[in-house]
């Protein structure tokens, strides 16, 4: 089982506290826009609830921050490789299960759900990956195209054939890479043909000749669609 796309943690961290920021002020502008006309008719009767609402995006601002700060104390030790304690934590240091668990609405929460699910990878449990990546929320880039490739991967290796299938696609189209984009169509169309879904693994195949015609895939690709055409004939006989 491979390893997850991990992204570069220092920068990372700083651009989920520049998006909380954003985040913060954009809810209070959302907020604003979307109730003006019962602010304006309220009046004063409203501060309360204006205040109720400010006092909850600080909250949330807050939260992000502590989470941050957690999640950036155990990274070196996630970064060493030593995946236990990065799990479970130190005596000092909170662990990425209980900064996932814990702080499971924040971005670094979410972050940490990831690094979770990678060091059960690397440390060949799969199952237990799973769960974590199922609950990771990605975004569509090569680390997002990345944690939809491993769990595709473990469903493929679970006998879950067009799950699978499914999200290698999906990851396809979240990297929009060249380069992994035509690998991960491969994998789609092989899961396709175990799941006896021959057109969808034709489909898969097809994509690869039509978008990434110079890819290293492509040449091997008139050999996958003739095996999965021979298939279809038999079938039809």
């Amino acid at each position: 089982m491979s390893a997850l796309k991990t992204p570069e943690t220092s920068s990372r961290r700083k651009e989920l506290r520049s998006n909380s920021i954003i985040d913060l002020y954009a809810r209070s502008i959302l907020f604003f826009e979307e109730n003006k006309k019962t602010i304006y008719a309220a009046g004063a009767g409203l501060i309360v609830v204006l205040a109720a609402v400010g006092f909850y995006l600080w909250n949330a601002q807050q939260t992000e921050a502590e989470a941050q700060e957690h999640l950036g104390q155990i990274e070196r030790v996630y970064a060493s490789g030593d995946y236990e304690r990065a799990l479970q934590g130190t005596e000092d240091r909170m662990g990425l299960l209980e900064i996932a668990d814990t702080y499971s609405g924040t971005d670094a929460g979410n972050l940490a759900t990831f690094y979770v699910a990678n060091a059960y990878l690397r440390t060949d449990m799969p199952e237990e990956a799973l769960s974590y990546l199922q609950r990771f929320d990605e975004d569509r880039d090569l680390v997002g195209a990345s944690a939809l490739a491993a769990e595709a991967s473990i469903l493929e290796d679970r006998g879950d054939y067009a799950e699978a299938a499914n999200l290698y696609e999906q990851a396809a189209s979240y990297a929009e890479s060249g380069h992994i984009s035509p690998q991960y169509l491969v994998s789609a169309g092989r899961a396709h043909e175990q799941a006896s879904n021959l057109s969808d693994a034709r489909s898969a195949y097809a994509k690869i000749q039509d978008d990434y015609a110079d890819s290293p895939q492509a040449e091997e690709v008139e050999r996958h669609l003739a095996r999965v055409e021979a298939k279809q004939a038999q079938s039809a006989s």
